[in-house]
């Protein structure tokens, strides 16, 4: 592809973008070259699935296991999943970009090499979505078997219905995900292959912990998003409420493996370097024991303590906090849906 004169001459223009963005997977350069703000393609993505659902239950009538009051928010939930693509691709390649910019200059990166490494960075192998979508697979066939096991017999058409939105949502979502997972590997590999740490400035690779909990966050909010589903169930079907909760909340622990990934490689070579630091202060200190340079030894020893002390992780108060905060979604989004019940009942009475 060739890159305009505008994008390096401008490295903040929508033509460097471009540029840059050219080594994602074609539907996320859709996403980002749609011209409106992801919202708004979110927004049309869930009309567009409330029309099919109303079409279909026009055709097919009410499934008779589900009240209207748990089928209607069963579907916002699937309508809110639909439109939650666009925003979450959108936030995760631009967050992305932006802390590979941030860090640059602790990659060692000089003016003219910062947009080679966002493409870098953003240059995620396809094995990373086909993961992604394999994963996404499996969570869709597991919540479908725990779904259909208790459910008495269903018209094959809503079966039919049922299976290829479980699927598509997963495909979908999962392979994001899947992206997402890869460019935080592509950014702890990057760290380790051009990092020269100074052990004196310990917060520069801050932004690695900013994009960790930034992929957590982005985890959790969309396993939030599916818990009102679970007080959204007839009576007698409390035990597959249950083994689908505990599948999200497994899956929600996942979000301390997000927070983690693409800090390994500022772990390695902090560690590498601190090692390497430690064993040269502490032939010093042997050196002025040896040669009874008294006067040397305080500071030496005080060197070796600060060495000692640093931590090896990027992983900062600031991003296990807004980790922490989002961890209490789960708890928010449960006393939503139950608000949310309550006033759909109210209001089909």
């Amino acid at each position: 592809m060739r890159v305009s004169v505008e994008a390096v001459e401008n490295p903040g223009s929508d033509a460097s973008h471009v540029a840059v963005r050219s080594v994602l997977p074609r539907p996320f350069r859709w996403v980002l070259g749609f011209g409106h703000p992801a919202a708004s393609l979110g927004a049309a993505m869930a009309v567009a699935y409330l029309l099919i659902v109303g079409s279909a239950l026009t055709a097919l009538g009410r499934p008779s296991f589900l009240p209207w009051a748990d089928l209607v928010v069963q579907h916002i939930i699937y309508a809110l999943y639909f439109a939650s693509v666009p925003i979450a691709i959108a936030i995760l390649v631009r967050g992305t970009e932006r802390d590979t910019r941030d860090l640059a200059g602790a990659l060692g990166a000089g003016e003219g090499e910062v947009e080679a490494l966002c493409r870098a960075a953003l240059d995620v192998p396809s094995r990373a979505v086909w993961l992604g979508i394999g994963f996404g697979l499996l969570v869709a066939f597991a919540t479908l078997w725990i779904f259909f096991t208790p459910v008495p017999s269903v018209r094959q058409e809503w079966q039919t219905f049922l299976v290829l939105r479980e699927i598509t949502i997963d495909i979908v979502l999962f392979g994001s995900l899947g992206w997402a997972v890869g460019a935080a590997r592509r950014l702890s590999q990057l760290t380790e292959q051009r990092a020269r740490p100074d052990l004196l400035v310990p917060g520069a690779f801050a932004g690695l912990a900013r994009h960790g909990s930034r992929l957590a966050a982005v985890w959790l909010v969309l396993m939030a998003m599916g818990l009102p589903g679970f007080l959204a169930v007839p009576a007698g079907f409390e035990d597959m409420s249950r083994s689908l909760l505990v599948l999200t909340l497994v899956l929600a622990s996942f979000a301390a493996v997000a927070l983690v990934i693409p800090c390994r490689g500022a772990h390695r070579v902090v560690r590498s370097a601190k090692q390497a630091e430690l064993a040269t202060v502490r032939s010093q200190i042997a050196e002025a024991r040896h040669l009874r340079e008294d006067t040397r030894l305080p500071g030496l020893l005080a060197w070796e303590a600060r060495i000692e002390q640093l931590p090896e992780w990027p992983i900062d108060a600031p991003a296990l906090r807004r980790t922490g905060l989002f961890l209490l979604l789960p708890l928010a989004s449960w006393v939503c849906s139950a608000l949310v019940e309550r006033l759909v009942d109210a209001s089909l009475r």
